[in-house]
């Protein structure tokens, strides 16, 4: 029994194929409604991340309508942040909100519409054009607005913008019918800091699909061979978004503190806003222990973190308090230790101990950083078992088999409360 024929709208603010978690699965969630025999229309940018570059094949424009798997994707046109600054972000966030607002009213109301987009002038206009039509709104909400942007100093916390954002935050998470958060924490605040009840707010985290990872060792070898990589060097590896909110500096500086070890590498691998300026400081220092590896495609991500001897997690501020970041999620199902400068009391500090998986050292200590990896590089053997644990934590906790279908469950009982969802989902 399924509730086909129902109409469900995803609002997202990053789609495939963006190399993106948040992408990836906004993709799942359409294509499991769609195999449910749901219809299904997307909204969402034009794929620009992580450098802020439309990608080739395609142009903005007013309107671009596509069709995958079952499902339609409308792009709607929008400013692209190639910087990252507050003003570029805010003007990106608002253009995407008012143009997909703007298609939300030329379609027709559907049934539910779960929303992953950014906060918080995108959500706002989003909502308030479902409000007008009656659609019941489940809001996934990724980040923290204004914390987030106080955190990277982007923002006054005692500013009045930063009041006026809290306020339409408040608003917009109490006008959703639920709201789902990627971490315990994360609710909390929620419901402390946005009065938002206890029964709206469920806790469903992001998830990976934990088939297209092998344990490492089959493919340990095959991203160093192409990078000419020596086996035996000992190789602390970042994977993702070279932003500002990753922490990036901080592996610089453990380099320049690590040049009398050349039996360590240090690897950046992807790309971002502060490629550029990173890869001219490395020139700059003369540093031969640290490279930027780009671009890092989505499919050679198990590749690249496979030919690691310790995946490299650098946080602050709201997202390390408060969720678990996708990255580290991805780390996990590598099967490869963390090492995370981290707060002892943040989220991502708290599964990495529980797992057993890496290790935790102070926020923006280069120094303790590049101590740990001197002791891992002579005595790697206790990183295996670590690895193994990582990955074990992973499947049970972030699995997409596990979580997805919980997700539909809790979308589809907004759509109809005595629904008996079956959790026999085609996809399983």
């Amino acid at each position: 029994m399924t509730l086909s024929g129902k109409r469900i709208y995803i609002i997202s603010a990053v789609f495939p194929p963006e190399p993106i978690m948040t992408a990836a699965t906004s993709a799942d969630i359409a294509e499991e409604f769609t195999k449910r025999g749901y219809e299904v229309t997307v909204f969402t940018s034009f794929p620009n991340r992580p450098a802020g570059k439309i990608y080739q094949g395609y142009r903005r424009k007013w309107k671009m309508i596509e069709s995958r798997n079952g499902y339609t994707i409308i792009r709607t046109w929008h400013t692209i942040s190639q910087k990252s600054t507050f003003f570029s972000r805010f003007l990106e966030n608002i253009t995407f909100g008012s143009t997909s607002s703007l298609r939300l009213f030329l379609t027709p109301r559907a049934d539910l519409a779960y929303m992953n987009t950014w906060p918080i002038f995108s959500q706002l206009m989003n909502s308030l054009m479902l409000r007008i039509k009656k659609t019941p709104v489940v809001a996934s909400v990724q980040d923290i607005y204004p914390e987030s942007l106080i955190d990277k100093g982007m923002l006054n916390e005692n500013g009045w913008l930063a009041g006026i954002m809290r306020k339409l935050d408040r608003s917009f998470l109490n006008h959703c019918a639920k709201v789902t958060t990627l971490s315990p924490n994360m609710r909390e605040l929620l419901i402390k800091n946005r009065g938002i009840p206890a029964g709206k707010v469920e806790f469903v985290p992001n998830w990976s699909d934990e088939t297209t990872y092998t344990n490492g060792s089959p493919i340990y070898g095959v991203f160093r061979q192409r990078q000419k990589i020596d086996k035996n060097t000992f190789v602390a590896l970042f994977a993702g978004s070279l932003t500002l909110s990753a922490g990036l500096p901080l592996y610089i500086e453990t380099a320049e503190k690590l040049q009398d070890h050349p039996e360590i590498l240090i690897i950046l691998a992807g790309d971002g806003s502060l490629r550029e300026s990173l890869e001219q400081e490395i020139k700059d220092k003369q540093l031969s222990n640290i490279r930027i590896i780009y671009p890092l495609n989505p499919s050679d991500v198990p590749l690249v973190q496979a030919a690691a001897n310790v995946l490299l997690l650098s946080l602050t501020g709201a997202m390390a308090k408060n969720s678990a970041p996708s990255k580290q999620i991805v780390y996990m199902f590598s099967g490869r230790p963390i090492a995370a400068n981290l707060m002892e009391s943040d989220y991502p500090a708290q599964i990495i101990r529980e797992a057993d998986a890496g290790f935790i050292l102070p926020p923006g200590d280069a120094q303790a950083l590049a101590d740990l990896l001197v002791k891992l590089a002579e005595n790697p053997s206790q990183l295996e078992q670590m690895g193994r644990n990582a990955k074990s934590f992973a499947l049970k906790n972030f699995g997409k088999s596990k979580i997805l279908p919980k997700l539909i469950k809790f979308c589809e009982r907004q759509i109809d409360p005595k629904y008996n969802y079956s959790v026999n989902s085609s996809s399983m």
